[in-house]
């Protein structure tokens, strides 16, 4: 039955080049680009793979509250940055529309990948103490779910998207913290069909 759907089925592929943010960092400031590769084999099932990299700016990434705690409180919060994630994902959209030429879904997808993360032991002013450098950068398996919205003419079209991810990050050597950081996502996606 599968393989039927998929012989008459026609496969589409779309490129997607976007940017997004980190929305509940209360500390640090994380946005940057994405790309990822989309294959629908039958209009309301997807899988993708998704690539983002986040530049560190410095002081440039705190937020308020970050410079608030530092300068007036002279307290040093534990500061990890995200600065890569992969991700692949299954994608379904149950709701699909055409009028005339625009096309629009509206779907939600779950997958998993890897976050990258870089303490920074700057501020916690412990660049020469061991057991932190050692567990400076670090890589974590991460669990994502999400909702998506697209609106396409033809083949080019834009996405928006809400998702949280899941990891556990390794602070010092023998603690373990939860993260959940919540993205918004905008893309441009072009299809081939």
């Amino acid at each position: 039955m599968i393989a039927v759907l998929l012989a008459s089925a026609q496969i589409q592929v779309a490129t997607l080049a976007g940017i997004e943010l980190v929305a509940n960092d209360p500390f640090v400031s994380r946005r940057g680009p994405t790309l990822a590769v989309e294959i629908r084999p039958v209009p309301y099932l997807g899988f993708s793979v998704m690539g983002g990299v986040y530049p560190n700016f410095g002081q440039l990434d705190w937020t308020p509250l970050m410079t608030e705690i530092l300068e007036e409180n002279q307290i040093a919060p534990d500061i990890s940055r995200i600065m890569s994630r992969q991700r692949a994902a299954a994608h379904w959209f149950p709701v699909n529309t055409e009028l005339g030429e625009l096309v629009s879904s509206v779907g939600l997808f779950v997958g998993g990948g890897l976050m990258h993360t870089r303490d920074d032991l700057e501020v916690l002013h412990e660049e020469e103490t061991r057991r932190f450098v050692d567990s400076e950068k670090q890589a974590h398996g991460s669990f994502s779910w999400g909702l998506t919205a697209e609106v396409r003419r033809k083949s080019i079209g834009m996405r928006v998207r809400f998702e949280e991810s899941r990891y556990q990050e390794l602070v010092g050597r023998n603690k373990t913290e939860k993260k959940v950081p919540v993205w918004f996502g905008a893309d441009l996606v072009i299809w081939q069909m």
